[in-house]
């Protein structure tokens, strides 16, 4: 009688194991997945009813999916590393049951990597999600009061003297109208007193110095002036302080996207209705413009720039569509 083959057990146990693994994988990031959204959206839900654009419920919903997004590729990612040691890439059978141990212990260290990676996305996230939920109390605090309009009087102070000196030598980047997003690249100008804001001044206003800077950055800041206020004050004193050959770069919402996706039902009336007319949420936040690509392209050209370029339109930003726009000073 012949004897049947021992069967090994080796790769039974280690395919248990890698599937445990698996499943303590997705346990654990579901778990971590739902404690940290239900955080989120209790610190943001009672913020949503006085919504700033920019900083209100666009930034609520985006820290959501981001967390979402992240807890979701980071599952996969880890189901896939995992079950490739699954598949037929394994020892020989008779190279099971000595080695292992040895794969044991390398599948616990590949499962401790991986959970070290996840941990780090996650605390990420966590520590964006609590900016964000910091720059909108503050906002909500302090947004009726102690915060002046741009049509009062601010006498340009500049805040952080060091960090303009040391970016003069290499040519200024002004990000105007920063609001509480300022930018590590830029020197960062607003009529608020706010943290990261070097530069206190009106956007008219600016206390540097002539053809000192090589680039004025505004993000959802033009739509905040009359279109004479533009043309006669704004747009001319940007161009004295760049010098030859520097660029101005804005973005704005986009009006033509947004009056077509309204007409066409893919856009409500509220969203559409508070982009057009600001947030409102403070004296500073009322908008009294509206662009479209050609529009704003036109006043640029007239206000004397030049190599006029629409670097995107249309583009989904929260609750508006918007375009970005690039001039060079002639």
């Amino acid at each position: 009688m012949v004897k049947a083959a021992a069967r090994p057990i080796a790769t039974p146990l280690i395919r248990r194991l890698q599937l445990f693994c698996i499943r303590e994988v997705q346990a654990q990031l579901a778990v971590l997945r739902d404690q940290h959204l239900a955080e989120v959206r209790s610190q943001l839900s009672s913020l949503r009813g006085s919504n700033e654009n920019l900083t209100r419920a666009w930034l609520a919903q985006e820290a959501e999916l981001r967390v979402q997004r992240a807890a979701q590729e980071a599952m996969q990612q880890l189901i896939s590393e995992v079950a490739d040691h699954a598949g037929t890439k394994g020892p020989r059978p008779e190279q099971e049951s000595s080695d292992l141990p040895r794969q044991l212990e390398s599948l616990h260290s590949e499962f401790g990597a991986t959970k070290a990676r996840v941990d780090d996305t996650l605390k990420f996230l966590l520590d964006r999600v609590e900016f964000v939920r910091r720059e909108v109390l503050f906002e909500l605090q302090h947004g009726g009061s102690g915060i002046q309009a741009e049509s009062q009087s601010v006498v340009p102070r500049i805040a952080n003297p060091e960090r303009v000196a040391a970016m003069a030598t290499r040519g200024l980047r002004l990000n105007v109208g920063c609001g509480h997003i300022p930018l590590e690249d830029y020197i960062n100008v607003d009529i608020r007193d706010l943290p990261g804001v070097d530069i206190v001044a009106e956007a008219g206003t600016i206390g540097v110095e002539p053809a000192s800077v090589t680039e004025i950055f505004s993000s959802h800041l033009l739509e905040h002036f009359p279109q004479e206020a533009l043309k006669r004050r704004i747009l001319p004193h940007w161009s004295s302080l760049l010098r030859e050959g520097g660029r101005l770069h804005a973005i704005v919402p986009d009006g033509d996207a947004m009056i077509r996706k309204c007409a066409s039902g893919e856009y409500s009336f509220a969203d559409f209705r508070e982009v057009l007319f600001g947030g409102q949420d403070y004296q500073g936040d009322f908008h009294f413009n509206l662009f479209t690509p050609d529009s704003l392209s036109t006043m640029l050209g007239e206000a004397g720039y030049k190599d006029i370029v629409v670097l995107a339109q249309g583009r989904r930003n929260g609750q508006c569509f918007e375009f970005e726009i690039s001039a060079m000073k002639s």
